[in-house]
């Protein structure tokens, strides 16, 4: 039977379209918490000096490719207990959400390691400079050793969402941002009896107030305030499950990596043209990943509502639900492109003092790009409507085409063969957006993602054929 509460979204009856906003809004507000991580940090990073925001423009997408493999494992665990969810099996719920914890602590300590052995070497490949080079690899090498405290909110995060439950990792979200908010200015400047930290005072903040909301996560999980209830038997390996957790997980973990790898590249590019070309980049990207955050939300809640529906085989509403999201989206999305492309320069200048170079290419970059925000959206949600049906391969498969078919090959040519500079690299963007918006769009509509295995509904309907023809075979 299925089990609920009212902290938990029915999305396989009534109203889709208030039902998912329901669930998106509060995934909007976590995931502007998640983005005021970074805003807080490049703001009082900004305060010491062109270098340390150079440094942490190179180190964000480091940190975002090693920790993305092993976050996208939590995908897996999102679409196993919406599916289950959707089927109204809690206790297969409770185990998947059990193993995908045992699955992401392994993962997270394989992953601390290596990203700390390797911060220093990445960013010298990179083509960092000898003052950012150290200032990059002190912060990066903070965030690694407390990567396990990172994967397992996102865990956290992950089997809520997929539950239907997203108001809790709100509010969890919300005093933990709070708790950054408050050390990133006493460990970075050292005010009162604070040491001065500088840069690796950000990473610190940041660890410490993770660290804090994956306790109190794990405790939500564990102590049955929630009718998803983890127990210690679910913690036992379930190898069967592990391997689905896997299978299901490694497409959208490389997805991932190749997000990461292409953004990564993108630096790369952007390195060749100086630090203040780099620092206008880095502000510009986090602005951007400040915007599309309710894309990002409407994907998530899109592939929760579309993967309840899968698993209870109503795959007409699981087909709405995804065209409900992608609308919200662009129309959302072309709304904030309009407002950023009007306030630009502002917006831009906040986070960098007495360096206009700086803000007039962040303004450009701003600009450039504004205005093909809805076709973003159309690409986030259609990933999170695949990812939802379980077909996390077409998810990365779409990936790779955004980044290294279409972006990064745009970006070299237009910025070096054609000589266009930095503004061949802020139009590539804006291309490269637009062509994946419709490319998912028309992907979708094609339906594939709905015949490669049959639904729940078929299954039940052979399930009883097969028992009534075993009947009428034992009673003739």
């Amino acid at each position: 039977m299925r089990r609920g509460n009212n902290s938990q979204e029915d999305l396989v009856q009534g109203p889709l379209f208030p039902a998912i906003v329901r669930l998106a809004i509060p995934l909007v507000l976590a995931n502007l918490m998640q983005t005021a991580y970074n805003i807080v940090d490049t703001y009082w990073v900004g305060r010491l000096g062109e270098q340390a925001v150079a440094a942490i423009s190179l180190a964000f997408p480091v940190i975002f490719l090693i920790i993305s493999f092993g976050a996208g494992l939590t995908v897996a665990g999102t679409v196993l207990i919406a599916q289950y969810t959707g089927k109204g099996d809690q206790e297969q719920v409770d185990l998947t959400a059990g193993q995908t914890i045992i699955l992401l602590v392994n993962v997270s300590i394989v992953i601390s390691v290596v990203g700390y052995l390797l911060s220093g070497p990445m960013l010298n490949f990179m083509g960092a400079e000898p003052g950012v080079l150290e200032k990059g690899t002190s912060y990066l090498k903070i965030l690694f050793a407390g990567a396990s405290f990172m994967f397992m909110f996102f865990v956290f995060q992950s089997i809520l969402r997929g539950w239907g439950d997203t108001k809790t990792p709100m509010w969890v979200m919300f005093w933990s941002v709070l708790g950054n908010t408050i050390l990133d200015p006493l460990l970075i400047m050292g005010i009162g009896p604070f040491p001065e930290m500088g840069i690796a005072g950000a990473a610190w903040a940041t660890i410490i107030s993770r660290g804090i909301a994956a306790i109190v996560g794990l405790w939500i999980l564990f102590s049955g305030k929630k009718a998803l209830h983890i127990k210690l038997r679910h913690l036992w390996p379930d190898w069967k499950l592990q391997w689905r957790l896997i299978k299901l997980g490694i497409p959208a973990s490389v997805e991932q990596s190749i997000t990461a790898l292409g953004i990564t590249a993108m630096v790369f590019i952007v390195a060749d043209f100086g630090t203040t070309v780099v620092a206008a980049y880095g502000i510009g990207a986090r602005i951007l990943s400040f915007v599309i955050v309710p894309a990002f939300a409407l994907s998530m809640a899109t592939s929760t509502a579309l993967g309840q529906n899968f698993g209870a085989g109503k795959l007409d509403r699981a087909e709405k639900a995804g065209w409900i999201g992608a609308g919200t989206g662009f129309g959302g999305l072309t709304f904030f492109g309009i407002i950023l492309f009007l306030f630009a320069e502002p917006i831009t200048a906040v986070f960098i003092k007495d360096n206009p170079d700086v803000v007039r290419l962040g303004t450009e970059f701003l600009r450039i790009m504004a205005l093909s925000f809805g076709f973003f959206a159309l690409q986030l949600v259609f990933n999170g409507a695949f990812r939802g049906a379980g077909r996390t391969s077409t998810a990365m498969v779409m990936a790779i085409i955004a980044f290294w078919v279409t972006r990064i090959p745009l970006a070299y040519l237009l910025s070096n063969t054609f000589e266009m500079g930095p503004q061949g690299i802020w139009w590539a963007f804006p291309i490269s957006i637009v062509f994946m918006g419709l490319l998912t769009t028309y992907w979708f509509w094609l339906g594939r993602w709905r015949k490669e295995t049959p639904d729940a509904e078929t299954r039940i309907k052979k399930r009883i054929i097969d028992e009534t023809e075993l009947d009428e075979g034992v009673n003739d």
